[in-house]
């Protein structure tokens, strides 16, 4: 049988949400690209709730980065929904349950000052289509919400009609990198490119060419529910997030464990999430289901991007951690500039910056 070699400008491993965003992006700017992809359905990226969220609850402060991350996240969100043709971004708001006298005065007070941008006014739950176990005051943020599992299934059928996705695990030890190109080789097949830049979420940790760099991996459990009073479109947050879906349904999160990285789903984390509900929530609830999933967490809370140091026609976009569905728009631009134009990357995620 004879070996088929393809060849392509950049290789993306991983079509997670920075792997989406990145090769969203080389179509748009007409680059020859073929992506890598093992369906890893634990992955964060289909776990993920896809909350955007400008706001900093604990200390009411704006997101790293707010401003310039929700400007570009909502046209180019409008633009990729235009170009699949399918719905997946939602302008939602954030009720943020008040609790004391110093939160509702601090939240005013933000709210005409340093938040206006992103603040609304402090109303009642009568105001909305749910109904909490007592009275509460909420804080309406302005956020959104992606539905990443149809955002990103959505953009690999686009993927596949166009013949740019190879749908396979991939071995370290496949890679041959040369001086000015990048092979592949599969059981029977090649894939040769000039550049590689890898999106592989939390598996970018066995990377041995990035495995250098402090990834500090966290573990997140979402359970689905149903409830019979909570019947409305906007987000609830009382320390945990109640997200309503399109279906009826809720997905509640999240937790956050460093020390158990096993994809397997606890029963204590659940009861945790579920007494949440059950404190939060009037009416009756029924647990659907329980998820687990990883996520590239960084131990200075900034994305990985960059070149590697010596291995200089490979690149990584990851690290983006819990704020995936704010980051990877923006900083897809960025990394592609790099990786196409040798542009600059800010210091603050250039992977330069644990370079010994």
């Amino acid at each position: 049988m004879a070996h088929l070699q393809k060849n392509t400008d950049v290789i993306v491993v991983g079509q997670g949400m920075a792997g989406t965003c990145l090769s969203y992006q080389f179509s748009r700017n007409n680059i020859d690209f073929t992506v890598i992809d093992n369906s890893h359905i634990r992955s964060s990226s289909m776990v993920a709730a896809g909350l955007i969220n400008p706001v900093v609850f604990k200390r009411l402060t704006k997101s790293w980065l707010a401003d310039e991350l929700m400007s570009y996240l909502h046209t180019f969100y409008l633009e990729f929904e235009a170009t699949i043709g399918t719905s997946f971004y939602d302008r939602k708001s954030i009720l943020r349950v008040l609790n004391s006298a110093e939160e509702i005065n601090r939240w005013d007070s933000k709210r005409r000052g340093s938040l206006k941008d992103y603040l609304g006014e402090i109303c009642g739950e009568n105001e909305f289509e749910l109904q909490l176990n007592k009275p509460a005051n909420l804080g309406v943020v302005k956020a959104g919400a992606i539905d990443v599992p149809a955002m990103l299934a959505a953009w690999k059928n686009r993927l596949k009609e166009a013949g740019n996705i190879i749908e396979n695990n991939l071995d370290y030890s496949m890679i041959e990198y040369g001086e000015n190109k990048v092979k592949i080789q599969f059981k029977s097949d090649s894939l040769v490119g000039k550049k590689i830049v890898f999106c592989e979420g939390a598996l970018g940790v066995n990377n041995p060419l990035f495995s250098w760099l402090p990834f500090n991996l966290s573990k997140g459990d979402i359970l689905t529910l149903r409830n019979d009073k909570y019947l409305g479109g906007e987000v609830l947050n009382n320390g945990k997030f109640f997200l309503p879906q399109s279906d009826g349904t809720i997905k509640m999160g999240s937790t956050y464990n460093w020390d158990d990285l096993s994809y397997e789903t606890k029963k204590e984390r659940r009861e945790e999430l579920q007494e949440k509900a059950k404190e939060t929530l009037s009416g009756n609830t029924i647990l659907i289901n329980h998820e687990a999933g990883i996520r590239p967490t960084v131990k200075d809370r900034r994305p990985f991007l960059g070149r590697h140091p010596i291995q200089k026609n490979a690149y990584i976009f990851n690290g983006l951690g819990t704020k995936g569905a704010m980051l990877a728009p923006y900083f897809s631009e960025e990394i592609l500039n790099f990786v196409m134009n040798e542009g600059s990357l800010d210091q603050e995620v250039d992977i330069k910056r644990f370079n010994r």
